[in-house]
């Protein structure tokens, strides 16, 4: 979900950014301060020289196992591959704090897509698993890319805004809301003003994306309805065994 101010006609920005807008620029900052250079707490089993190694938001902490903590950018999936590429083995994603996406739209293979989508259509075709560790946080595109896993978990209670709109999380978060940004006809836009038109075509870049990550397109049109672009809801456990526990 992108941010207004950054949506232009040439080069879009996804409308799958800006997380939680004006909570987010702070809780990237301070978590990611107050976690750096931290191993995860789920897979601390070492067995690997390089752990410790650092592609871009990726940081290998095992021969099975990458922590993510950092919006998803253009060439994130890069990143992902070049990991991938000297770490075979790594089978699950730990994703630490995954705020949002800032990334640019683009034609892939014949889709509109972005690098955030197209990480996590590599995640489910190498049938990985993602993982939320507990007082971990992921939101808007971090939530899209925390579904793409073959299979899902997390740890710890969920929160809600209480728990979640803070400098640190004091519970497990799994953030959800519209997408903004707009559309050539609409600049200003967005997935909520749609959410009851189901045939609109603006849906189709997301029902792409998920159903190619197995996820059925009620998750997507729960999570545009649940919250505007420029706010956050938070998955309940009932809501994540409905909608992304595989």
């Amino acid at each position: 979900m992108a941010h207004p101010s950054l949506f232009n006609r040439t080069t879009r920005l996804s409308r799958r950014c800006g997380s939680l807008t004006s909570v987010v620029s702070v809780l990237t900052v301070v978590f990611a301060l107050g976690l750096a250079g931290c191993e995860s707490d789920e897979g601390d089993g070492g067995g690997t020289d390089t752990a410790g190694e650092k592609y871009g938001i990726f940081t290998v902490v095992s021969d099975t196992e990458a922590t993510v903590r950092g919006d998803l950018t253009n060439g994130v999936d890069a990143k992902f591959r070049e990991m991938m590429t000297a770490h075979p083995g790594i089978t699950q994603l730990t994703l630490v704090f995954v705020g949002g996406s800032s990334v640019s739209e683009r034609t892939i293979n014949g889709k509109v897509s972005d690098d955030g989508m197209e990480l996590g259509r590599e995640v489910y075709k190498r049938g990985m698993h993602t993982h939320v560790p507990d007082k971990g946080l992921v939101a808007s595109g971090g939530t899209d890319l925390f579904a793409s896993g073959k299979t899902t978990s997390y740890a710890g209670e969920l929160g809600g805004p209480a728990e979640c709109d803070l400098d640190v999380p004091t519970k497990t978060c799994l953030g959800v809301h519209s997408w903004g940004g707009g559309w050539d006809e609409n600049p200003k836009g967005t997935g909520w003003d749609i959410k009851d038109d189901k045939d609109h075509a603006q849906h189709d870049k997301y029902l792409e994306y998920f159903k190619d990550i197995g996820v059925d397109e009620a998750f997507y049109f729960y999570t545009i309805g649940a919250a505007k672009a420029g706010g956050m809801a938070y998955m309940t456990h009932a809501e994540y065994e409905t909608y992304l526990k595989r």
